[in-house]
């Protein structure tokens, strides 16, 4: 079932992708992110968004807006972030995370 979850979402990104029109408004680095989510937990190894949980590549990198290379450390439950996915031997992985700054929380509304 989850496989299918997952399939979905690479899916409805690929068709649709939300949060490239978003990125369009904000300080958004590298143009666009694929996908945008709330991070519901986090571990060395996965990250819950939007109730779905990713693996996280083993060079995942996390960018906010004073610092492109700020690291895992930096995020928190609740926080409001884009990402990018890449597919490894079927394997789903989180590779890039950019964390919305407070102030553009506003243009995306995850209710």
């Amino acid at each position: 079932m989850k496989r299918i979850a997952y399939l979905l979402v690479i899916a409805f990104t690929l068709l649709t992708a939300p949060a490239a029109s978003l990125a369009q408004q904000s300080t958004w680095p590298d143009g666009t992110f694929a996908m945008l989510g709330v991070i519901g937990g986090l571990e060395r190894e996965s990250i819950i968004l939007s109730d779905l949980t990713f693996r996280l590549s083993p060079t995942v990198k996390v960018s906010v807006a004073n610092n492109p290379n700020a690291g895992v450390g930096r995020l928190k439950t609740g926080q409001l972030v884009g990402y990018k996915v890449i597919v490894i031997n079927r394997r789903i992985l989180v590779d890039h995370i950019w964390l919305v700054p407070e102030n553009e929380r506003r243009l995306y509304n995850p209710n």
